[in-house]
């Protein structure tokens, strides 16, 4: 997909967020702060173009479904509460600031690909060990 200025759909117009949001963090990921503001940030520019309520923290309790060949559905994973989710994205950004402070995720630089990483052994997609490598993708 190229740049559309007017994404065809939802997938498309939260390709467009994501792609925005990424572009922002891999500018200058040494000084990107991870904080509570700024995943309310990111959330409103990936649904900025859908009419997904954004920039904020849910409000009402969900599941992860999943439709089967067979038409049936089945819960895939359900997250935290609504009420809860204030104070666990506090507590995940406690964590991260305190792991990266402590040297243990790195930024991986800039451009396409650069994330956070943590260090120890890198794996592939399906968990198995490549070798140390000194970093693993989280």
């Amino acid at each position: 997909m190229a740049h559309p200025s007017n994404p065809k759909n939802r997938s498309e117009a939260e390709i467009l967020g994501y792609r925005q949001a990424l572009s922002k963090i891999h500018a200058k990921p040494e000084s990107f702060s991870i904080d509570e503001k700024t995943i309310l940030g990111l959330h409103s520019q990936i649904y900025s173009r859908t009419d997904i309520p954004s920039g904020q923290w849910k409000k009402r309790d969900n599941t992860i479904e999943e439709r089967l060949s067979d038409g049936r559905w089945i819960t895939r994973f359900v997250p935290v509460s609504a009420r809860e989710t204030p104070g666990y994205m506090k507590e995940f950004c406690i964590r991260f600031n305190r792991l990266r402070k402590e040297g243990l995720i790195a930024s991986t630089g800039t451009g396409r690909g650069a994330l956070w990483e943590k260090r120890g052994n890198a794996h592939n997609k399906r968990g198995n060990k490549r070798g140390n490598k000194g970093v693993r993708k989280i």
